[in-house]
Order: C-alpha cells, then sequence, then structure tokens
C-alpha cells in the first residue's frame, strides 16, 4: 500500500479515505467519520476494507499531557501505546494516575522516543516528559485518537490471531490426516512419529483456543513457522556452511 500522508487526528485509512473519531455521545454507536463525509462507521466494520490501514503510533508523536485528565483517559491511552511497543516511562508498572496526576496537570508534553535503558544494557522506546516541544517532537496526536487507534490495534491483533488458529488447524488437517475409528473411539495417524501429539489434540475437548494452542506448538516443534503477511504456514530451511 502506498505511504499515506496522515491529516492531523486521523485514525486510520480505509475505503479510500482517511476516517477520524467523532466523540459526540450523539455518536457512540458509529464513532469514526470520514473527510470528505463518506458516512459513518464503527469500529469492526472499519478493519474488513480491503484499503484498511492504521495510523500506527511511532516515535516522535506526542500528545499535551494536559489531555489525561481522567484516570479512565489516562489507563486507554498507556494500554494504546503498549500495544505499538512502547515499554518504557510511562507506560511503566511503577508509574499510575495517582502518582503523576501532578505532572499531568502541568503545562508538559509526553513524546514517544527511543532511550537507552541502562538496567537493560538496551534501547527501548518510551513515552517521556518534555516540558516544551524540540526535535523529539515530530508529529502532535490527540487523546481520543490515540484511545481509538488503540481500540482498532486490539481488533486487529485478535483478528490475526484467530485467522492464526484457523489456518493452523487447517494445515495441522492437511499435514498429518487421521481418521476416527468411531467403534474405539481412538484417533489414528497415519504418520507413526506424530501418533501421540495428533492423538492428543485430536481426542482431547478442550476450547478452541486451546485446541489451536496444541496445534501450533506441535508445528513450532516440527520447524514450522506462520507468516502473518500470507497467513500461511511453512516449513523452515536450513542451509548449510
Amino acid at each position: 500500500m502506498n505511504k499515506i500522508e496522515w491529516k492531523d487526528g486521523a485514525v486510520c485509512y480505509a475505503n479510500g479515505g482517511q476516517w477520524f473519531i467523532d466523540g459526540k455521545i450523539e455518536h457512540k454507536e458509529y464513532p469514526l467519520h470520514c473527510k470528505p463525509d463518506l458516512g459513518r462507521f464503527d469500529y469492526i466494520n472499519i478493519i474488513a476494507g480491503l484499503d484498511f490501514q492504521l495510523n500506527e503510533i511511532r516515535e516522535g508523536d506526542f500528545i499535551q499531557a494536559s489531555e489525561l485528565d481522567t484516570e479512565q483517559k489516562y489507563n486507554d491511552v498507556v494500554e494504546s501505546l503498549k500495544l505499538h511497543g512502547v515499554t518504557g516511562g510511562l507506560v511503566e508498572d511503577k508509574y499510575s494516575y495517582q502518582n503523576l496526576v501532578g505532572m499531568l496537570s502541568e503545562n508538559k508534553l509526553i513524546v514517544i522516543h527511543e532511550t537507552e535503558n541502562k538496567a537493560r544494557g538496551q534501547k527501548e522506546i518510551c513515552a517521556g516528559f518534555v516540558n516544551s516541544a524540540d526535535y523529539l517532537c515530530k508529529r502532535k496526536m490527540f487523546c481520543e485518537q490515540i484511545i481509538a487507534i488503540g481500540k482498532l490495534k486490539r481488533m486487529v491483533l485478535d483478528k490475526l490471531a484467530k485467522d492464526a488458529d484457523d489456518a493452523t488447524d487447517k494445515f495441522v488437517n492437511s499435514l498429518v490426516p487421521t481418521y476416527v475409528d468411531v467403534s474405539h473411539h481412538e484417533v489414528v495417524s497415519k504418520f507413526k512419529s506424530y501418533n501421540e501429539a495428533v492423538s492428543e489434540v485430536a481426542t482431547s475437548k478442550p476450547s478452541k483456543r486451546n485446541k489451536s494452542k496444541q496445534a501450533y506448538d506441535i508445528l513450532k516443534s516440527l520447524d514450522y513457522e506462520y507468516d502473518l503477511v500470507k497467513q500461511k504456514w511453512f516449513k523452515k530451511v536450513y542451509i548449510n556452511d
């Protein structure tokens, strides 16, 4: 997909246009709207578009700290940042709305930037306070915008997880064909070396999620990897030196 020049406040791109969040109570059911007007959408239907693209939170994004004026807004923004790989600063477990409320009420900015974690000896993405816009601040974001992006991010990740589960089940069934002996209630594998593992998956009656996890673990043990882009399993190939 072509690189998008995101407009101020944009949450995502879909159906040929950029979509924005409308927090008015009368639009709660369909909170996303497009400029020029392409109607209104809810979160579930907007991600179904073939051209859907999320306005991902990235380094250089910043927000006015005073926008996080309630604990709910604070928690929702923190959750959104975590989903985008932010691990340092504001999102750390040692911080909370209660012990940061003083700084949040001041005229400070919260900016996403890379920093050195000396304790771990590695770099990490951090959400830190700055007194004013500086070289780190590249793109102004808004509280409702970040929260909406986080909601869509969670839905996209859940959809990918479900697609991976379905693909895992389908691939296991094609990779290791089995048949059921109804009289003995046993599952017999045509591949003797996989018999015990496959039988455990096929004869047990856990939830679909747990069953998919079992199948996933089997495939990983057999050197298979799941491609999130192509949504297919593939066999690892090792090249000798």
